[in-house]
């Protein structure tokens, strides 16, 4: 998709968001593979099921500052009549 370029924004998104996304989404990750076997195990208790809620919010904040980044980038093009050049 087309980068929208600002002053604000040279790369066309939120440089330090999406940091944020990338190290909750591997965070998120983590947090599941580490306690999901442990739940299905049968070690279940506050902890882990504590920890697997903090891995499903962690990937859904990901995912939120995702489409947040793109959605600008999202947008109906411009009508250009004949012989216009492109904006």
């Amino acid at each position: 998709m087309p980068r929208r370029r600002s002053v604000e924004r040279p790369l066309g998104y939120g440089e330090r968001a999406a940091f944020l996304a990338v190290i909750a989404l591997n965070l998120g990750l983590v947090l599941r593979i580490i306690t999901e076997p442990a739940e299905r195990a049968g070690l279940a208790n506050d902890i882990t099921l504590a920890l697997l809620g903090a891995s499903a919010l962690l990937q859904v904040a990901a995912a939120l500052v995702f489409v947040t980044q793109l959605w600008p980038r999202v947008g109906p093009r411009p009508i250009r009549g004949k012989g216009q050049q492109p904006v």
